[in-house]
Formats: C-alpha cells, sequence, structure tokens
C-alpha cells in the first residue's frame, strides 16, 4: 500500500507508462484509486490516450471497465483515445473504443478531423477498412474538417496509395474544399513532382469520378 501511495505522486505520463508494462500493475492501480484513469498530464493525455496511441489493447480494457468516461476526453489537441488508436492503425483498440463507446466516433479534433481522418492518415489499409465495414459510420467518410477537406482530400494531398479506399463506394470523390480543391485538383497542385503513388491516385481517381459523373 505505501508502495501504491508514493506511485500517486509521479507525474501521470510516467504512471501511464508503468500501467502499460504489466496489466497486473493496472488492476492493482485502479483498485487502489480509480481516479487515476482521470488524471491528465501537461498535454492533457490521460492512461487511455496513451494506452490507445500504443495499441495496449488489454490495458486499454481494463482503463474502459475502469471509466468509459475517460474515451470521451480530449487532450490539448483535441484527441480522443479512438483519434490515436486509429492514427496509429491500433485496430483491436479501435474496435473495444467503438464497441464501449460509440458516441466517441462523432467527436473531431481542434482541427475538425474525425476517425476517418486519422485512420487514412495513418496508411493503415486495415484500419480505413475496419471503419468502412462499420455500417454505423458511413456519414463520417465524407465528412469535412475546418479547411473542408475530407478524409479523401487528406489522402489525396499525402503520398500514400489505397485503391480500396478511393474506390470504395462510399466515398464521394466529387468533394471541394474551403478553396474549392478536389481531389484531382489536391494532387495537381504538386506540378513539379509526382511520386507514383500520387500517379496512381490520380487516375483512379479520374476513373471514378468520371463514373460518378455519367
Amino acid at each position: 500500500m505505501h508502495n501504491l501511495r508514493a506511485l500517486l505522486i509521479i507525474p501521470s505520463l510516467t504512471i501511464c507508462v508503468l500501467l502499460l508494462f504489466s496489466i497486473e500493475m493496472t488492476k492493482m492501480l485502479l483498485d487502489f484509486k480509480k481516479t487515476l484513469t482521470n488524471k491528465p498530464d501537461q498535454r492533457g493525455w490521460l492512461p487511455l490516450h496513451l494506452a490507445a496511441h500504443l495499441g495496449c489493447y488489454k490495458v486499454l480494457k481494463e482503463l474502459l471497465n475502469a471509466d468509459k468516461s475517460a474515451a470521451y476526453k480530449v487532450n490539448n489537441e483535441g484527441n480522443t483515445a479512438l483519434h490515436l488508436a486509429a492514427g496509429r492503425g491500433k485496430v483491436y483498440s479501435m474496435l473495444e473504443l467503438i464497441q464501449s463507446c460509440p458516441s466517441c466516433c462523432e467527436i473531431t479534433d481542434n482541427e475538425g478531423w474525425n476517425v476517418f481522418h486519422f485512420a487514412v492518415h495513418s496508411e493503415s489499409r486495415k484500419a480505413v477498412q475496419f471503419l468502412l465495414n462499420n455500417h454505423s459510420l458511413g456519414n463520417l467518410v465524407n465528412e469535412k474538417n475546418h479547411q473542408g477537406k475530407t478524409p479523401l482530400l487528406e489522402h489525396a494531398a499525402s503520398d500514400s496509395y489505397m485503391r480500396s479506399f478511393i474506390c470504395h463506394p462510399k466515398v464521394d470523390k466529387l468533394a471541394f474544399d474551403n478553396e474549392n480543391h478536389n481531389a484531382i485538383d489536391t494532387i495537381l497542385l504538386d506540378m513539379f513532382y509526382f511520386s507514383p503513388n500520387q500517379v496512381r491516385q490520380l487516375i483512379h481517381i479520374q476513373i471514378v469520378s468520371l463514373g460518378a459523373k455519367s
């Protein structure tokens, strides 16, 4: 008990790291003081945020069992645990968070990014496909951030290439951002250099867009 009391004065992020080393340590600390789940560090990170970011699924599950409200809390950048898991392509953690706290999917960060933006940014095909297969999230796939960019428009600006995402029927290939640029415009803005992936993106978006217009 004395050792547990000593842990409580250690900075929160360090406690988070200790939690991630051992599921037994997690249970022990939570049994002693459940309010640890709501103790953020200077960046606003909770233990659940770090567990999601690192993909520590078992620890994440224990933290959720202790306090599901943590899934709806954000760090200083407006990131939820689901955003952090999606941004690293941690599918098991994403699944647990969505099943336990489905409404957390609706939260956006300080820049207006939703879970799809983060999953696409992670370049994890498994994470993106997992979200696409979830019918309850269909309204988020074309949601725009504060710059008017859908997940596809953010993808077009990257050097990544996910054909299954670009060609998916739920994805709006004709969306425009706040500057009136669509996905093709976004790729063409970089006129001096096209990576092989950007060429593939351009071809597939053009083909699918023509099909959508017909």
